[in-house]
Parts: structure tokens; sequence; C-alpha cells
């Protein structure tokens, strides 16, 4: 019984070193979809850096942004990499710990005034239930054409 209350311990010791994180040397950059290509030039960008890019947004289709979390230090190379395959990109945020603190201080605050959808929606709502509406907007007729054919399939 003892070792098991000590691998207990371990495995919480363990989950919380692995689970804190340091995103202070981190950058967040927004990426215009607007070629076919672009999958596989970020793929092979990714590949060039060791497979280090995390994607906040996926790339999904053309149209939508996508936003790729780049370690600092390879900040200058990514951008000029999409910048020499055509991929317009916007630095969003460089130190994302200092920002994740703001929004945690403000969420944390008393309520004011009158409870509204907005309040709740920026308050309570999780980041995959406000991403939800991007994905209830129509889809082009290519791409419903194309689940169709997936779902009779």
């Amino acid at each position: 019984m003892q070792s098991f209350s000590y691998l207990l311990l371990f495995v919480n010791l363990l989950a919380a070193v692995v689970g804190f994180t340091n995103l202070t040397d981190y950058t967040v950059l927004r990426i215009a979809t607007t070629k076919e290509t672009i999958k596989d030039d970020l793929r092979r960008l990714d590949e060039r850096l060791g497979y280090q890019i995390d994607y906040l947004r996926q790339v999904r289709c053309l149209g939508y942004p996508a936003e790729m979390l780049v370690p600092d230090k390879d900040r200058q190379f990514v951008q000029q990499y999409l910048d020499q395959h055509g991929i317009a990109n916007e630095l969003i945020t460089s130190n994302i710990t200092q920002n994740l603190r703001r929004e945690r201080r403000a969420l944390m605050g008393p309520v004011e005034g009158e409870i509204t959808f907005d309040l709740i929606q920026k308050k309570y709502l999780s980041f995959d239930d406000v991403s939800l509406s991007h994905l209830s907007k129509p889809l082009t007729a290519k791409a419903a054409q194309t689940w169709k054919l997936q779902v009779t399939l």
C-alpha cells in the first residue's frame, strides 16, 4: 500500500513538472490562407524546424486564417520562409504568458452591471465553444459537394 502512495506521489509530481510550460519565448503568427499549396509549404517548414511548430488554429480551408505558435529563436526564419513562399503573415503576440496572466486577472474580477450574452461568451465559454461559430459558417459549393460524396459512400 505504501508503494502505491509513493507511485501516486511520483505521478502527481511528474504531471506538475510536465504540465508547467513557460510560453514566454513563443510568438503567435497569423497566416493568410490564400493558395492551394499552403499546407505543403507549412509542412516543409515544420519539417525544417524539427517539428517545433504548434498550431492554435489549423489550416482548414482557403480564406480562413491559421495561427501558429513559433519559438522566438525561429521567428525570423519562419517569417522569411513565409514571405519567400508568398504567404502573408502578421505577428499577433510575442509574450503569451503575459497575455494569459492579464486575461486571467480580467476574468477573475467581479461582474459589474447587466449580465449579457456577450459577457457570458467572454467569461465562461471555452475557446472550442467560441470556435464553433467559425465552423457553423456555410460551406462552399465544392466543399458541400465533397462532403455529400463522403457521407453517401
